[in-house]
C-alpha cells in the first residue's frame, strides 16, 4: 500500500503515526479477515509496528513475521527487570 503523497506531506507524521494510518486502512477494509503480517528489513519494523496499532484497535493480526529487521527496533519506554 502507499499512502497518497498529498496526504503524507500535508502535515509531518511519525512513524507510528504512518502505521496507525494503515492500521485502521486494513481493518476497515475487511474487519472479518485474518491479516498476516510480513516485513523483511525495515519492513519488519513497520510490519511490527502495525501489528501494535491492529491489537490498539482490537483487531490483533493472526501472526506476524519478522524477517532479518536489522537494529530498527529501539525501547521507547523504561523496562522493569523485576
Amino acid at each position: 500500500m502507499q499512502r497518497p503523497v498529498a496526504a503524507a506531506l500535508a502535515t509531518p507524521r511519525s512513524f507510528a503515526d504512518h502505521r496507525r494510518y494503515y492500521a485502521r486502512v486494513l481493518d476497515h477494509s475487511d474487519p472479518e479477515a485474518k491479516l498476516h503480517l510480513t516485513g523483511f528489513s525495515y519492513g519488519g519494523a513497520e510490519a511490527f509496528e502495525t501489528a501494535r496499532q491492529l491489537a490498539a484497535l482490537g483487531s490483533a493480526p493472526a501472526s506476524l513475521t519478522v524477517i532479518d529487521h536489522g537494529l530498527v527496533f529501539r525501547r521507547q519506554w523504561p523496562v522493569d527487570p523485576t
